[in-house]
């Protein structure tokens, strides 16, 4: 009955996760010509959350949402354009001396604002944080993706194992039907025996064939995180067990901080902090610069035109957009500490609810198990003996089949709050054991 741990078969889940889903600071490009559009056959962790990092459209989005930005920071070290004009003046007079109406004036000239005050810099330096801050909620968005697929998997693989154990206690309920007919016609037993023990395999039976249903519905969902539609999927290759060594919650509060959910918040002060810079800088206005040519139609003489023009801040030295960009800075960075708070008291939570599935699974393994174990061969025994009756050997095997429920459960949960400490943490958090696969 027991769902057996597959030694130097396989590695376990969670070893595997840790290695493979934090070290996918990977594109979605690369190896794409070479490997099948969807994983199929016997899939594994790395080929799940691979297939799910290359096609995952959400990623493709805030893929452009970089570029978007980047060339927008370009686009903000632009120089402006000069403004190049002409003008014809005293081309019609009316009323008056009309006998200096053919002095026309033909004037062409080039238009430049000079910035003043570092502004094209600054505007620079505000597009520059906005594309790091771009590239930040990619790399999250792979991470989630990453996350989500190994979250989908664990479900798979209980879903893979459940049809194992119910297969089993079909078995064992095929098992017992057997000894009670022996029984009944060694004239030790009943038929209301052999009708509970019927009736139990015909519920094994129907178990097993919602367990089936259930593992292709897992795998259905798996393959939609890439868009498979049609899966074609037999197995989902890995183990719940055994368990590795959780590292220290010291550990991983050290890694907590470095993550990209909190880094992202030092760009965004600094983000705030160049807004202040550039509303600061908007401060000083900016020269008009204009200088041309002229020419007088009637004396056929031509002439030099410049002008230079300079706004006088009287009314307006944008101190309000100042201090707007300043609170936004505070707010910004009263933000950031909610975020290291809250960061902090999930680490906690999930690291304490990790811990508490470790030591249940082991607790279930190394014990409970165990003696269920011998318990159910003892009450079997003690049935073919005749000294016990049909409804204790019914009620160890119930016993058996859920503990055993329970403990691949325990596995499972272990594994996708394991994941979720990974994910908030940006590293593994288990400690390599066991072989490769």
């Amino acid at each position: 009955m027991v769902v057996r741990q597959r030694g130097r078969m396989g590695r376990s889940l969670a070893v595997a996760g840790a290695v493979m889903l934090f070290s996918l600071r990977v594109t979605t490009a690369g190896g794409a010509a070479e490997d099948p559009p969807f994983p199929s056959g016997s899939v594994s962790l790395a080929d799940a959350v691979r297939a799910a990092l290359r096609h995952d459209p959400t990623l493709a989005a805030f893929g452009f949402e970089e570029e978007a930005r980047a060339a927008s920071a370009r686009q903000e070290g632009r120089l402006p354009n000069p403004l190049l004009g002409t003008a014809v003046e005293n081309i019609a007079r009316f009323g008056g001396d009309t006998s200096q109406a053919d002095s026309a004036q033909t004037t062409i000239s080039l238009t430049q604002v000079i910035e003043l005050g570092s502004k094209r810099a600054r505007q620079v330096d505000v597009a520059v944080l906005d594309t790091r801050m771009a590239g930040r909620e990619l790399e999250r968005a792979r991470l989630d993706t990453a996350a989500r697929t190994f979250t989908v998997f664990v479900a798979g693989l209980l879903a893979q194992e459940r049809v194992v154990l119910a297969e089993r206690t079909c078995a064992l309920g095929r098992d017992s039907l057997k000894a009670v007919r022996r029984q009944l016609e060694a004239g030790g037993g009943s038929a209301i025996e052999v009708a509970r023990a019927e009736a139990a395999l015909a519920e094994a039976e129907a178990v097993v064939a919602r367990r089936i249903r259930e593992n292709r519905a897992a795998r259905v969902a798996l393959a939609a995180l890439w868009g498979d539609s049609e899966p074609a999927i037999d197995r989902l290759t890995g183990s719940l067990a055994p368990l590795p060594t959780p590292v220290s919650f010291a550990t991983l509060r050290t890694r907590l901080a470095t993550t990209p959910d909190l880094t992202r918040w030092t760009d965004a002060v600094a983000r705030t902090e160049a807004g202040v810079a550039l509303e600061e800088a908007r401060r000083v206005p900016d020269l008009t610069v204009r200088v041309g040519a002229r020419r007088f139609v009637s004396a056929e003489t031509h002439a030099l035109v410049a002008e230079v023009a300079l706004p006088l801040p009287f009314f307006d030295r944008n101190s309000d957009a100042i201090a707007e960009a300043r609170a936004r800075v505070g707010k910004m960075r009263a933000e950031q500490r909610a975020a290291e708070l809250g960061a902090a008291a999930t680490l906690r939570a999930d690291y304490e609810e990790m811990t508490a599935a470790y030591e249940e699974a082991r607790t279930l393994e190394a014990e409970v198990l165990p003696r269920t174990r011998v318990a159910l061969r003892e009450t079997r025994r003690g049935y073919g003996e005749g000294r016990l009756r049909y409804l204790e050997v019914l009620e160890a095997e119930r016993t058996i089949t859920e503990l055993e429920q329970r403990w691949l459960e325990t596995l499972a949960r272990y594994h996708t709050t394991a994941v979720e400490l990974e994910r908030l943490t940006g590293g593994p958090t288990l400690v390599v054991t066991g072989e490769e696969r």
